[in-house]
């Protein structure tokens, strides 16, 4: 958690063809506070996650690719770093503590 906290920007591996495959690295990411990149975007869990939280972008093409990390350059020429501009009431949604209750919830739910 201290590498991914240092970093400028985090890289998530995103798989297209395989709708709703989200791995755990996603959630740690979020836990860091960086900006995710995320290619290629998924078109599903992945892009909504980080569209819901703000946490960062997906990006397929070179072209998108080129134009996000540039920005983030630009903004960590300007200022030193790259702000992670995720909403913190969305984030805490994927929490731990949050993700358990619900895991709860449902199980209470199944077996009363």
């Amino acid at each position: 958690m201290e590498v991914q906290r240092s970093v400028a920007v985090l890289l998530q591996n995103a798989f297209p063809h395989r709708p709703g495959v989200i791995t755990s690295k996603i959630f740690e990411y979020l836990a860091a506070r960086r900006p995710v990149l995320a290619i290629p975007s998924d078109r599903g869990c992945v892009d909504r996650v980080l569209c819901e939280t703000g946490a960062g972008a997906s990006c397929t093409t070179l072209e998108e690719i080129a134009a996000q990390l540039r920005a983030w350059y630009e903004e960590w020429e300007r200022t030193g770093t790259v702000v992670c501009r995720s909403n913190m009431d969305e984030l805490m949604k994927y929490s731990r503590r949050e993700q358990a209750g619900q895991l709860a919830a449902l199980q209470d739910e199944i077996t009363s």
